[in-house]
């Protein structure tokens, strides 16, 4: 597999990492796709396993052929810049394309689900932010912030959230969920660099990573990634997408994820 970096992926080398507190067995998928639709739909079909009790909590780490955008579950973006695929969690449009991307599914009762909804977001970024705290990365969550008056934004990096990592102002990863009966779906976004394929203001506000550390590569982000989640207890073991799983995705990406068009 080949990242944004030129390098290759490797399973092993990834799923290595510290271990510490009770190890729960957790999958954990390389799996990428060519387009944006089957992009999201290979999430949607891994938790949907997950939540019928065919896998362990999975983690999916994934970086983009070409360029996409997706919009929130509930979003009503008004004309689209692009074609975009809606995506199955919350949020806003998402100008995917330099990054790593990360789906984590889990079954309901999972301790990283907690009572309240911020209080499961703070969960679940706390990996990311641990693992840019490993690269030296000088990451937080910024914490309460007026509410803004006047037409929403459409771009999720437009504006830093409480629950979402930021470095000087600037918000560096996007972070969505949606939990349901059956379990939660997390989706975030760690970009490297600012979407090039990609004109307007809206891609203009994503910084990248490399901004605060030069040269950082697909590889070492992903790596540093999943070394967190490990390091959280999660012993992760690479898995692929099941036959089931493939056809599951083929059937969401011709359907509910087809792309909406501009205008």
């Amino acid at each position: 597999m080949i990242g944004t970096s030129g390098g290759s992926v490797q399973p092993k080398a990834l799923a290595r990492g510290p271990q510490k507190g009770p190890e729960a067995a957790w999958d954990l998928v390389l799996t990428w796709a060519r387009t944006c639709a089957r992009q999201m739909a290979v999430d949607q079909a891994l938790a949907e396993s997950v939540w019928a009790g065919r896998r362990p909590p999975t983690l999916r780490v994934y970086g983009w052929h070409g360029p996409g955008l997706t919009i929130g579950r509930l979003q009503r973006p008004g004309p689209l810049p692009a074609p975009a695929v809606r995506r199955w969690t919350g949020g806003r449009a998402v100008f995917h394309q330099h990054e790593v991307t990360l789906a984590l599914a889990l079954p309901d009762g999972h301790p990283l689900i907690a009572p309240t909804v911020p209080a499961t977001y703070r969960n679940v970024t706390a990996p990311i932010l641990a693992a840019l705290a490993g690269l030296g990365l000088p990451a937080h969550l910024p914490g309460p912030r007026p509410a803004r008056r006047g037409r929403g934004r459409f771009a999720c990096f437009a504006d830093p959230t409480p629950a979402e990592p930021e470095i000087d102002g600037r918000k560096v990863a996007a972070v969505a969920q949606r939990i349901g009966p059956r379990g939660l779906m997390m989706q975030a976004s760690i970009p490297l660099r600012p979407p090039t394929a990609f004109g307007g203001p809206d891609a203009a506000r994503v910084a990248g990573l490399v901004r605060y550390r030069p040269g950082l590569s697909w590889d070492e982000l992903a790596g540093a990634v999943v070394a967190a989640f490990s390091a959280g207890g999660a012993r992760l073991a690479p898995a692929p997408l099941s036959r089931a799983e493939g056809r599951r995705a083929a059937v969401l990406a011709a359907g509910p994820y087809a792309p909406e068009m501009p205008g």
